[in-house]
């Protein structure tokens, strides 16, 4: 276990005899079990609100997840909301902590991430784990360099319209596949192993944001469905 700045290890010779209470953690914190026959597992935190309680035995862990209270009275109703990862393994792997290090040190945990990001259009919002991004006009894109990373970069883009269907494009592969959009917000997952040029967003917009739109490929053209009324002003966007 990794939390709060400090390594827990160590054989364990007594069933509960490793104890850890209530230890505050900060995004990067983790715990991760191995060795395993179905490859290490790790549950690391996202988020700078959370504690952790473990107890270790011979064949496994039990931990707990709590947030930190702030020290002030809550409204009726207020939520407190808190982000965990978990990443399991691949047999067979080496029986160390290598897989939660490599997520902690190459997805933006301790710093930059190991990849490079040169935005071409809309923001770049955060790096922790995620690629968390915001569209301009509908779009976002980046050149992002070549990286070896434990897993697919998981890439997050808000300011989207769910009623109209979104794409993520690379560039250089010529590889287009569509994403979903939830509450504004597309998802797609990037390999990075020989970098990316990627376009994600909507090909074809529109200037009444109630309006849904399908969109098809024909060629090197976008050609939309017939709309629900005939007041939409659809166009595409001339940036893909």
């Amino acid at each position: 276990m990794a939390a709060g700045g400090e390594t827990v290890s160590g054989a364990l010779t007594k069933e509960g005899s490793f104890g850890v209470n209530n230890v505050p953690l900060k995004p990067g914190d983790y715990v991760a079990l191995y060795p395993s026959l179905w490859g290490s597992g790790t549950i690391m935190a996202l988020s700078d609100n959370l504690a952790l309680d473990v107890i270790a035995f011979k064949n496994g862990l039990h931990s707990a997840w709590r947030f930190q209270l702030p020290k002030r009275q809550f409204t009726a109703g207020e939520e407190l909301r808190g982000e965990v990862l978990f990443v399991k393994g691949a047999y067979p792997e080496m029986t160390n902590n290598a897989l939660a290090e490599s997520l902690r040190t190459r997805m933006g945990f301790s710093g930059k991430p190991a990849y490079t990001i040169e935005p071409r259009r809309g923001e770049v919002l955060g790096t922790v784990y995620r690629l968390r991004a915001k569209a301009q006009d509908g779009v976002w894109s980046a050149a992002l360099g070549k990286a070896q990373l434990p897993v697919l970069l998981p890439v997050e883009v808000s300011g989207l319209n769910g009623r109209w269907e979104a794409f993520c494009l690379d560039r250089r592969t010529k590889l287009i596949k569509p994403i979903p959009v939830c509450e504004g917000t597309g998802y797609a997952c990037l390999d990075l192993s020989a970098g990316a040029d990627v376009v994600i967003g909507h090909p074809v917009t529109c200037n009444q944001p109630e309006v849904r739109l399908n969109v098809l490929q024909t060629g090197q053209q976008w050609s939309r469905g017939r709309p629900q009324s005939d007041r939409q002003g659809a166009g595409s966007n001339s940036y893909w």
